[in-house]
């Protein structure tokens, strides 16, 4: 009776341990599908929509989801329906390090916005800054190689042009497909 009570003692802090291990993973579960959201139009993407279209601006959709190409993340259009903006995440520094919105209007940008930056801070974040985007505005496919680096940030501002060439690919491949409204 006394190896019973023993081996009792033995496994009643082990089995306690377990339950309430269970019982937290099931807790966390719980809490993390109450609280999960799917919305492709997080604060940052908002806050982004809002300065590339200041006007308004809708999500494109199809079959109820955000429309999505290869390397684009999510197409917004401006309220008048006449300039795409496109969510692209690039490889700088780090990978997808980059996360632009790129606002196309007739084969050349018309604006873009930060919407997150994986980058090193004080060096790769540079490329946030208003004038140096704005050097951007205008360009098309052939003048986006143009526009010189920030010197210190050279993989960043490369991540920068690959998302802003991938918006311009795109719009150029799906304009029809984006602008008809046909997507739904």
């Amino acid at each position: 009776m006394k190896e019973k009570k023993q081996v009792w003692a033995n496994i009643k802090p082990v089995l306690v341990l377990v339950v309430f291990l269970v019982v937290a993973a099931g807790a966390i579960a719980a809490v993390y599908r109450l609280t999960y959201s799917d919305d492709i139009m997080t604060v940052a993407l908002k806050k982004a929509s809002e300065q590339v279209f200041p006007d308004g601006y809708t999500l494109v959709e199809k079959d109820g989801e955000a429309l999505t190409y290869e390397n684009v993340n999510a197409v917004i259009l401006s309220k008048d329906g006449k300039t795409a903006a496109f969510d692209v995440s690039a490889t700088g520094y780090s990978k997808n390090g980059v996360r632009v919105l790129v606002a196309v209007r007739d084969n050349t940008v018309a604006g873009i916005a930060v919407v997150e930056l994986g980058e090193t801070a004080g060096i790769g974040d540079r490329i946030n800054d208003a004038e140096y985007l704005e050097k951007y505005t205008g360009a098309d496919s052939s003048a986006v190689d143009g526009v010189d680096a920030i010197t210190g940030a050279t993989y960043t501002s490369r991540g920068l042009k690959t998302a802003i060439q991938t918006a311009l690919d795109t719009y150029s491949a799906h304009k029809e497909e984006i602008f008809s409204g046909k997507t739904e």
